[in-house]
């Protein structure tokens, strides 16, 4: 069972987009953070599955991590023109469950319950990566206090990774893949929900970790960071087994 619950919380505005498709082969779901606008967001959450479900069908499901890489390559294409940006945290569990297979693009986290602990995704934010800013610095940008941008602009982005974005040339476009076991839930989320700030984000989801283990469900994670209160906008996807 999967559970998707989004907030807008005290913004205006809404640019976080999630989604759930069921395949015979499996379900994916996955979440899009929006930044500078909701286009790049809201057209990921239509178009991904639509080009995942294209791949499956021509590649079929034994390589999931193939799968995922080369929807990712046609999703950067289909967003190379336009100027807001998004994360992209993805997931998909074949029907037998033995795995669960992500591909992550930016700083939306996604948390597994392994049986070690839990396992969280790589985070790709100039704040905390420092491989990662480096490598934006080596294309031009400039560091400032937490945010990456070029000489000749104003403004910034905390991301290394990023869809869309078209003015921020320095943007690494690849997703990480990784597969692992899932002992007792996924949880894939946009930053609202822990820690926009990326100040203290892994003490945040040890939290709603030991909440997810005492019953918390997607909304009560929302109601959470709700009440913080974050000032960002807040989606929840959950899985159980």
């Amino acid at each position: 069972m999967i559970e998707n619950v989004t907030a807008r919380g005290r913004r205006s505005y809404q640019e976080d987009a999630g989604f759930i498709s069921y395949f015979g082969e499996g379900v994916l779901f996955g979440v899009f953070d929006g930044h500078g606008g909701w286009e790049c967001s809201k057209l990921c959450s239509t178009e991904f599955s639509i080009l995942f479900k294209q791949e499956l069908e021509n590649l079929g499901p034994k390589n999931p991590s193939l799968l995922l890489k080369n929807t990712f390559a046609k999703i950067v294409e289909l967003t190379a023109n336009i100027v807001p940006g998004c994360t992209a945290s993805v997931v998909f569990i074949p029907a037998e469950r033995k795995k669960v297979h992500v591909a992550v693009l930016g700083d939306s986290p996604v948390v597994i319950g392994t049986s070690q602990g839990i396992s969280v995704s790589p985070e790709h934010n100039a704040r905390t990566n420092q491989i990662d800013r480096e490598a934006a610095e080596a294309k031009g940008a400039m560091y400032f206090q937490g945010y990456l941008g070029m000489p000749t602009q104003n403004g910034g982005l905390q991301l290394t990774r990023a869809l869309g974005d078209r003015e921020y040339s320095f943007l690494n476009r690849e997703p990480e893949i990784y597969s692992l076991t899932a002992k007792d839930f996924v949880l894939v989320a946009s930053d609202g929900a822990f820690d926009p700030g990326h100040e203290n984000t892994h003490l945040e989801i040890k939290r709603v970790v030991r909440k997810i283990r005492k019953g918390a469900s997607a909304l009560d994670i929302v109601e959470r960071a709700l009440a913080v209160p974050t000032y960002d906008n807040v989606t929840v996807l959950l899985w159980r087994p």
